[in-house]
């Protein structure tokens, strides 16, 4: 596994990790996590990695390339913050979205009042009402 040592941070509060596969559940053993700052190069995050993570207070995907993200995880990054909002997560996503990727236009419309959608023409917006993802 890429992230090895996790396991012996339990405690840890506050992680910022700019890695390209976060799998395998590598996050399940930060029980204590409460701040995430995922960086630019991710490509791909697991289910178990992001729902093990039931202490984080603050999510900060401002750095992720939702365009070229891989498999389902916009989708399954997507589901997490839907659900968690329920219980008090803070969420900071992208301000800018040149690509127009659905996933950041549903989040801003669910987190910033749908600023990205505006700016999004309607075609493409069109589009993103057809998404992939089971939320």
């Amino acid at each position: 596994a890429l992230l090895q040592g996790l396991e012996s941070l339990p405690n840890l509060r506050s992680l910022s990790i700019d890695a390209e596969r976060i799998t395998d559940g590598a996050l399940k053993y930060l029980r204590q996590l409460q701040t995430l700052i995922l960086g630019s190069h991710l490509k791909m995050i697991d289910s178990e990695s992001l729902h093990s993570l039931q202490s984080l207070r603050q999510f900060d995907v401002r750095y992720v390339q939702f365009a070229s993200l891989q498999g389902n995880s916009s989708c399954l990054i997507a589901d997490y913050i839907n659900q968690r909002r329920m219980f008090g997560l803070t969420v900071y996503l992208p301000t800018e979205n040149p690509d127009c990727d659905c996933i950041l236009v549903f989040l801003s419309t669910m987190i910033d009042e749908g600023d990205q959608a505006i700016q999004c023409s309607s075609s493409n917006h069109d589009r993103c009402l057809f998404s992939s993802c089971p939320i």
